[in-house]
């Protein structure tokens, strides 16, 4: 299964808000250390500004942090929310075109399956558990060259 950019944006916006806690963090900040679209970065941040996981505080001293403790954040609930009606399969997606077949094949079934178990593998995850070595992605972010 390929993710979407935006939910690879998402996920590395909540590392870089659980590996800093404390003061906000700028989208541009964290776009900079990743070597990404600050853009990109703000766009997803806003969307976990909605969903709860990240607060945000405008102004020049404003940015986002974690809204929850990273041990109540499931990267299968991040996932799910950005990647919401996007099937491996035409079939499987929302508002996909009708498949001919469909009554008589069991491929929807299995991918519907494979799905499932996607999932229940990044539920049991959570942000604490991927940010478990905050100080060695802390070092790596600050240590990577871009350009």
């Amino acid at each position: 299964m390929q993710l979407l950019l935006y939910t690879d944006y998402a996920l590395r916006v909540l590392i870089y808000a659980a590996t800093h806690p404390g003061e906000p963090v700028a989208a541009a900040t964290i776009a900079e250390a990743y070597g990404i679209s600050a853009d990109h970065v703000a766009k997803a941040a806003k969307a976990l500004t909605r969903q709860g996981l990240l607060q945000a505080t405008r102004g020049a001293a404003g940015g986002v942090r974690l809204a929850k403790p990273p041990h109540q954040i499931r990267i299968g609930d991040v996932v799910r929310f950005f990647e919401a009606g996007r099937g491996t399969v035409s079939c499987l997606q929302a508002g996909g075109p009708p498949c001919k077949i469909q009554p008589a094949c069991r491929l929807r079934d299995a991918f519907a399956r494979a799905g499932e178990a996607f999932y229940s593998e990044l539920d049991a995850v959570t942000l604490a558990d991927i940010t478990a070595s905050g100080a060695g992605i802390v070092r790596l972010l600050r240590a990577m060259p871009f350009g």
